[in-house]
């Protein structure tokens, strides 16, 4: 039996894909409930912090993962 997941829109003036307050430079919330489920849907697996970064310039993604690795994130 397959169960059907339904998400709302995310609110007006959040990121149409992971429904967080975001610039458009900055790495989609890998850990927003609403982009898993959209992401899982599409992807048969659950985003990655790769995957949140993949639109991200190369200095906005070694600034982030530098972040996550002081973090101790990733």
């Amino acid at each position: 039996m397959m169960e059907e997941i339904k998400v709302i829109p995310p609110r007006p003036g959040a990121c149409r894909i992971c429904a967080a307050r975001h610039r458009p430079e900055e790495p989609h919330d890998r850990d927003s409930l609403y982009y898993q489920v959209c992401f899982y849907m599409r992807h048969r697996r659950f985003p990655t912090w790769d995957d949140a970064m993949s639109h991200c310039s190369e200095e906005v993604k070694r600034d982030f993962l530098a972040e996550l690795e002081r973090r101790g994130k990733r």
